[in-house]
Parts: C-alpha cells; sequence; structure tokens
C-alpha cells in the first residue's frame, strides 16, 4: 500500500455527512461518538466521527481538533473497484462502497469488517501501549493491517490499495509538501512533510515550519485562573503517587512548593480571595480538620439533606467530587455521614445521562461525574451515574461526533457546544474534546 498524491485537498469539499438513525451494522462494546484509528499523540491523532453510525466508507477521518484527515482505502475484486474508506471525488472514478458489517474496538485497535462483492475485507487499526518500555511508549507509531476472506466459497484476485493526503504532515493547507519513497528488500517506506519544516512549531495544533518565539512563559507573569483547584490537584497528585510507591522522589525536591501551595489553601481554600483569615502555626491536618467542621456546618441545606453549592443558598447544590480523592489518599476529613448524605441527595438527582456538576446548569464533566460515582455509598447510585453517562456516550444525538467530549448535557445527552477556542481563520472549532482529563474515568478502579 502506497501514499500519493492522488487526493488532493481539494476532493474534501466533497464530504459525505453522516447518516441519522442506527447503523446498519454491529458495534462491539458500544457505539461511540468517534472510532479511534491511529491515536498515538498530539500530533498522531486520526478518529472516525461517528455520530448516529457513519462506516468507515461515510466520511473523512478528521483530526483530534475536528479538521479532516485524507485517508483513502480502494480494493479490486476480480477487477472490479470497491471504496472500503474515506470519502473520495476522484474524477472518472465511482466505484461502489464496500458494505459495513461490524465495527469493534478495545483499548489499543478498532477492527471493521466490510464486504466487497464476493469477498469480506477486515481493517485492524492498531494504537499500541507499551508501558514497560519507554521508546516504544513514546514513539508516535500506528498500523493498519488488512486482510481478505471469501465469503462465498470461491477463489478471487484481491488487490488493496490505501493511500493519505498532506493534511497529515501541516496545519497550513498553503504549504508545500514533498513525497518521496525508499524501497528496501521488500519494505517500502513513504515519507511525507513539509517542504521547509522547523522543528518544535506548530499550527493549528500540527507540527509547523515556523513560529515567531518571543522569549515570554506565561508561568511566571501569568494568573492562573482556578488557583485553589489546581494547587489542591498538585498536592492531591503527589500523595497519592507516594503512597502508591513509596517513592518520596517528588517530593523532597520540591518541599518549598509544596509548602507555598498547602499555606496558599490554608489562606483561601474555603473563601476563595483570600478574606479569611487563619493561624499560620495551626497544624495542618488540624486545619483540615476544622474547614471539614466548618463546610459541613455553614454549606449544609437548611433540611440537612445536602451541601450547598453557595453558602447559605439551600436551594442550591453540587457534585462533590473531591469526596473521592479524600477517600482515595485516606485523610477522611470529611466524615462518613456527609458522604451518606450526598450519596441520597444524588439518588434524587441523577437522570437519564447522568449527574449534573451543580444545580446552575444540567451540564457534567464526565471525569467528575465519576469520582463522584467512585465516593458514593450506594451502588446503586454508583451504577445509575455511570449509566447515565454510558447513555450520553452512546445516544447517537445529533454533533455527539468528537472524540470523547468531556462536557456534556445531561438533559439532552449531547455534547456542550462550549468552545475553548476558535482561531481565527482557522476553521476549526475546539471542543472539550480528546483530553487527557478521561484517566479520570480510572478513579473507579482504585475507588
Amino acid at each position: 500500500m502506497g501514499l500519493s498524491r492522488l487526493l488532493p485537498f481539494a476532493s474534501l469539499a466533497f464530504l459525505a455527512t453522516s447518516v441519522a438513525g442506527q447503523p446498519a451494522w454491529t458495534s462491539d462494546p458500544a457505539l461511540p461518538p468517534a472510532v479511534p484509528l491511529a491515536v498515538r499523540s498530539p500530533y498522531l491523532s486520526a478518529w472516525l466521527p461517528q455520530g448516529a453510525g457513519t462506516s468507515l466508507t461515510g466520511t473523512w477521518p478528521t483530526f483530534w481538533t475536528g479538521s479532516f484527515l485524507g485517508w483513502t482505502g480502494y480494493v479490486s475484486v476480480d477487477g472490479t473497484a470497491y471504496n472500503w474508506m474515506g470519502a473520495p471525488a476522484v474524477p472518472n472514478l465511482s466505484p461502489a462502497n464496500a458494505t459495513q458489517k461490524s465495527m469493534s474496538y478495545t483499548s489499543t485497535q478498532s477492527t471493521f469488517v466490510l464486504s466487497a462483492g464476493p469477498v469480506d475485507l477486515t481493517i485492524n487499526f492498531l494504537s499500541p501501549v507499551e508501558p514497560t518500555d519507554l521508546v516504544k511508549l513514546g514513539t508516535p507509531f500506528s498500523y493498519m493491517a488488512i486482510s481478505a476472506a471469501a465469503n462465498d466459497g470461491g477463489s478471487h484476485n484481491v488487490s488493496i490499495y490505501s493511500d493519505i493526503t498532506a493534511e497529515w504532515a501541516v496545519g497550513d493547507t498553503t504549504q508545500l509538501v514533498n513525497w518521496t519513497s525508499t524501497t528496501t528488500g521488500d519494505v517500502w517506506t513513504h515519507q511525507v512533510g513539509p517542504s521547509a519544516p522547523i522543528l518544535y512549531t506548530e499550527f493549528n495544533d500540527h507540527t509547523h515550519r515556523l513560529v515567531l518565539a518571543t522569549g515570554y512563559t506565561d508561568n511566571s507573569t501569568g494568573v492562573e485562573n482556578q488557583p485553589v483547584e489546581e494547587s489542591g490537584n498538585m498536592l492531591i497528585m503527589i500523595l497519592s503517587y507516594t503512597q502508591a510507591t513509596n517513592d518520596t522522589s517528588l517530593i523532597k525536591p520540591y518541599i518549598s512548593a509544596l509548602e507555598t501551595w498547602t499555606d496558599y489553601l490554608v489562606g483561601n481554600a474555603l473563601t476563595p480571595g483570600g478574606q479569611l483569615s487563619t493561624d499560620d502555626f495551626e497544624p495542618f491536618p488540624d486545619t483540615a480538620g476544622n474547614f471539614s467542621t466548618f463546610i459541613v456546618q455553614t454549606a449544609t441545606d437548611a433540611g440537612g439533606q445536602h451541601l450547598n453549592f453557595n453558602y447559605g443558598n439551600s436551594s442550591s447544590w453540587l457534585s462533590a467530587y473531591n469526596l473521592w480523592a479524600d477517600k482515595l489518599i485516606k485523610t477522611n476529613v470529611f466524615p462518613q455521614d456527609v458522604i451518606d448524605k450526598e450519596t441520597a441527595w444524588y439518588k434524587t438527582q441523577v437522570g437519564q445521562y447522568g449527574l449534573a456538576l451543580d444545580s446552575r446548569e444540567p451540564w457534567s464533566k464526565t471525569d467528575w461525574e465519576l469520582w463522584t460515582a467512585a465516593f458514593v455509598s450506594d451502588t446503586d447510585v454508583r451504577n445509575s451515574i455511570i449509566d447515565g453517562q454510558f447513555a450520553y456516550i452512546t445516544s447517537g444525538a445529533a454533533g455527539n461526533i468528537f472524540p470523547f467530549s468531556d462536557l456534556y448535557d445531561t438533559g439532552a445527552g449531547t455534547a456542550h457546544d462550549l468552545n475553548l477556542v476558535s482561531p481565527a481563520g482557522s476553521g476549526i472549532t475546539y471542543q472539550f474534546q480528546a483530553r487527557p482529563v478521561v484517566g479520570g474515568h480510572l478513579a473507579l478502579l482504585v475507588a
């Protein structure tokens, strides 16, 4: 199989759209919003948008940001051509699409079975994970393997073809791209890249040939928008790692920074903005216990059913997802009766598509939602939260075509349309998608 320039950028104008309704093929274990094809790094990240069920021949693969990646597959069976991947528009060539029969996926591979006349094709996309070999783990390598088998018991002549377009190599489609091929024995190597590359730079989240550096670092002069949360996150992560490994190497060199973050939380955690006066000499464990007592007394609603989102506002409530961290690192700052009350309240609030973050909007964050599921004391409540999120992921709702959007509407079961950024002239709109925060889903495994 080779790389070529058969499909110019212009061919992307002839995109096929997602098909509404349930697919005619099977999916296992579920039908996700997007199926990973080649996903090994932020720069090698190709997905098949699914929505309500788009086949491998139904549209172009996309980069994690949503921009298109040309990737085409053809097969010739006894001289008859079929398209088995992508949505190409090649002049004077209009082969029939192979018929998709099934799609399945695991954490490392996605497998499609398509029928091309008397032959069934099995296309396997493998993005291996090698946690015990850092070199292999860090190598942006992904594999595509194709096999063919007769579905009529006969013998057939089969030829397979696949190619990609230059969108894979650059984020700026006005840039010139070079294509070369070399042969070593039975191995063909195809190389594609910008004609004038400059290393370690980006354009539209792709590696790019030029960025004008200004010698500025935001960490020196910038302002963190969520200092309380992020300070707490750092302390929780470092402590949980140390407890799990007995490795103190992350503590000793950074003890000064850890103490700074802790002092900041003592002064700002209860009332962000620094209005609270605290005793600088009070031991940290005592401070944490006093804080939890204050929160329970001040932030519990008038009926004693749940914690309030706003102090003194009994009509407000929240998913107290960080109680999972209290459980994880065994600090036991909050008493069990708080967890039991929160659990009982969530039972009345969880809906078809899960549990909202708080009473303000029906939004939820999938990682924090599963943190909540990981600390509740009733397995029925835990399961209903998980089932709700699964219903969102598999809803097939219009617009659910992103690589796992972690911000969603629990009322509609749709990915939320709150855009992170839309670079001028890029035509790309970023959602809360393909983000490493989904690692938070693993909270259920260590609850």
